[in-house]
């Protein structure tokens, strides 16, 4: 196997290809075509980092600029490995490329949200620097897709 090589996501439908095959692999829940993979890329908030090996990407992770009154910062929105590539520290090199983004955009900090039943991600988080925050926070989400389905059922 050759080295991994991190490089910024390219606005092809072969790149969009591979992510969407990744995100289906380890996420199962991708409801964007090739062409909508690159465009929600090209938001100039939005910085996508794929791992490549041997030509073919391996793993991505997917930065989100977000700033408000009290902070600015980089929002891991999506990390993500080929199951036959986990646990060879590939995770880890997509987070430290999101550290370094981070300080070139000279933002507060760097965040993701790790599901509690997702023991490799908080690893390799942890393997990268980043700590849990010792606060007690809720996730609250308002799915508009839900309000929609819920609309036509009544039609």
């Amino acid at each position: 196997m050759d080295s991994v090589i991190i490089r910024e996501f390219r606005h092809t439908i072969e790149d969009a290809r591979q992510l969407k095959e990744i995100d289906q692999l380890t996420f199962r829940d991708c409801p964007y075509n090739e062409m909508e993979i690159i465009e929600i890329a090209k938001d100039p908030r939005n910085t996508i980092w794929v791992a490549e090996i041997d030509g073919r990407i391996v793993g991505f992770i997917s930065l989100l600029q977000v700033q408000t009154l009290h902070y600015k910062g980089l929002w891991v929105d999506l990390i993500a490995v080929v199951p036959s590539y986990q646990n060879m520290g590939i995770a880890g090199k997509l987070l430290t490329y999101g550290k370094r983004f981070a300080g070139i955009l000279d933002v507060d900090f760097v965040s993701g949200l790790v599901a509690a039943n997702n023991p490799g991600s908080q690893k390799a988080f942890k393997k990268s620097g980043f700590q849990p925050l010792e606060k007690d926070f809720h996730l609250f989400i308002f799915d508009r897709r839900q309000e929609h389905d819920a609309k036509m059922e009544r039609i």
